[in-house]
């Protein structure tokens, strides 16, 4: 992940040009866009064509580089033989769309052939389901909700739609919405660690004890460490919120149960007990 990170952040530096180019979408609003990134130092620009694949999520298909002349003509050079593709993570980078009148100096089309393969119906409850998920990636709640109503309106019992029903409801800080869906789709699937896990995130903005309780349920129905370490240290941060030395150490032991050494669990913790140490 870190190194499609990279990729993309090295795409966004570089002196920008005065050009058509406006360097201002999010790439989350460029589906089935062709978009160019700002300028390399060599005063090239590298573009390519997004679109959601329904399994990888958002995806950049790289076509290549592109100069512009003292004319304002693009001189392309694409990559050959090959289709380069990157998934994107959630990123601040940003990109300009392509204006159409520039698609014959760079002999693309404005929807390329091979999109074909990727593309489904608009109402296919698979490609619903993945725009409400990529949405929630992107913290776009309100927009992931609109997909995921859709969804359930096809298939209420899709696998994964509670939980990406709660979460936007977390991110919106609609608590109660995401404990009364979670609650309904733990009696179901008690051993889904990740339902306990969004369930203590909404109960802890709601009564801590309940959280803890959840927790404790968790403990013995499920068996994701990292997920009963991250619900473990959630519950301990609010108690270091409350200067409550004695909770906090019972809660920084869970932890220590289920974190491994160095992780960011771990690693927070440390941070916490040190200052709890001081009172």
């Amino acid at each position: 992940m870190k190194y499609i990170l990279m990729f993309l952040i090295l795409w966004s530096i570089g002196s920008k040009a005065q050009t058509e180019l406006q360097f201002n979408h999010s790439l989350i609003n460029c589906e089935d866009k062709w978009v160019a990134f700002p300028m390399n130092k060599d005063s090239t620009y590298n573009f390519g064509f997004i679109y959601l694949d329904n399994q990888a999520g958002l995806t950049l298909n790289v076509e290549g580089t592109f100069k512009i002349d003292e004319n304002g003509k693009y001189i392309g050079r694409k990559i050959n033989n090959s289709m380069v593709k990157h998934r994107i993570p959630p990123t601040r980078v940003l990109a300009a769309l392509i204006p159409t009148s520039k698609f014959a100096d760079l002999q693309i089309q404005g929807t390329p052939d091979w999109l074909k393969g990727y593309k489904t119906d608009n109402k296919d409850v698979h490609r619903l389901f993945r725009l409400g998920y990529v949405c929630n990636q992107w913290d776009l709640a309100d927009r992931a909700l609109v997909y995921l109503e859709k969804v359930k309106a096809i298939d209420p019992k899709y696998n994964g739609l509670i939980l990406e029903f709660a979460f936007a409801y977390n991110v919106l800080k609609q608590y109660d919405k995401a404990v009364f869906l979670l609650k309904q789709a733990i009696i179901e699937n008690p051993k889904n660690c990740l339902l306990h896990r969004e369930l203590v995130y909404a109960q802890l903005n709601i009564k801590l004890t309940d959280a803890e309780e959840t927790y404790k349920n968790a403990d013995k129905d499920c068996s994701d460490s990292a997920s009963k370490s991250e619900m473990a240290h959630n519950i301990a941060y609010h108690y270091y919120l409350l200067k409550n030395k004695q909770k906090f150490n019972y809660w920084g032991d869970e932890v220590k149960k289920y974190s491994k050494t160095g992780d960011q669990f771990a690693q927070k913790l440390t941070m916490m007990q040190a200052e709890m140490d001081k009172l």
